[in-house]
């Protein structure tokens, strides 16, 4: 069973954009709430706030995820092509 290596660093790169995607759409957030914090008052505006603050939460959790999970299949994959190249080499 061969590794796919360009699959394997696709997949990490695609987790790496999906990471920056959620950063973006952070900064949107982030943006939004600055926007309604200034414009509108309102006991309402309180539990938007707190709505946004847990959508903020959980974007960057995932984006930490998304990271953590894309250098891990990069190095699991350096490491297995490490190994193989020096079975190969012992053969």
């Amino acid at each position: 069973m061969a590794l796919d290596m360009y699959r394997v660093f696709r997949q990490a790169t695609d987790m790496k954009d999906y990471s920056m995607q959620l950063e973006s759409v952070r900064r949107q957030l982030v943006s939004e709430k600055s926007t309604l914090t200034r414009s509108w008052q309102g006991r309402e505006v309180t539990y938007m706030i707190r709505s946004i603050d847990k959508s903020i939460s959980q974007i960057d959790k995932l984006t930490r995820l998304l990271n953590q999970a894309g250098n891990k299949i990069k190095y699991n994959a350096e490491y297995i092509c490490l190994l193989y190249t020096s079975d190969a080499a012992d053969e």
